[in-house]
């Protein structure tokens, strides 16, 4: 069976986090390169935008 998850990520207090009730987690950082990761696609779109 496949499946898709989606998490919806947010920017609080510097951090990139998520939050996934399912499992009682609540805005959970990313670590271990992710975070910059996501300020790479942030910064990517901007790009987007503008052309």
């Amino acid at each position: 069976m496949n499946s898709i998850f989606r998490i919806l990520v947010r920017l609080v207090d510097g951090l990139w986090v998520f939050d996934d009730l399912k499992f009682g987690v609540q805005e959970q950082p990313f670590v271990f390169g992710s975070d910059l990761i996501l300020e790479k696609m942030v910064a990517g779109g901007d790009e987007e935008l503008d052309r």
